[in-house]
């Protein structure tokens, strides 16, 4: 069910967003592991997801994936440089960062 905050620009990116993360999940691991649809996601989740669209809309893409990968390399392990279009977590930082600035309103000011 979609609830007024789920109108804004913003969370209708982080809508598709998710949506488009889930159908790239079916595919590659499974239907069993696409997750449950946007509308069905709790109000935390859809959150986490508006916080990362509104990330990506106030940073450049260097920036952004910085901010994407941070818990990744607080963990230790290594990421790919942003450079690297041949992995897969900076193709998907690389979806997501062009999406939003594509249908995402640049903030004034």
């Amino acid at each position: 069910m979609l609830h007024e905050e789920d109108t804004t620009p913003i969370a209708l990116t982080a809508g598709l967003i998710h949506e488009a993360r889930r159908v790239t999940d079916a595919i590659a691991v499974g239907p069993a592991h696409a997750g449950r649809p946007w509308e069905d996601q709790s109000r935390e989740a859809k959150a986490r997801t508006i916080a990362l669209v509104e990330r990506a809309r106030g940073e450049d893409f260097e920036g952004f994936y910085e901010f994407m990968t941070l818990a990744i390399r607080m963990a230790g392990r290594p990421v790919a440089p942003s450079t690297d279009t041949d992995n897969d977590l900076v193709r998907y930082a690389r979806m997501i960062h062009a999406v939003v600035h594509a249908l995402v309103p640049p903030t004034s000011g």
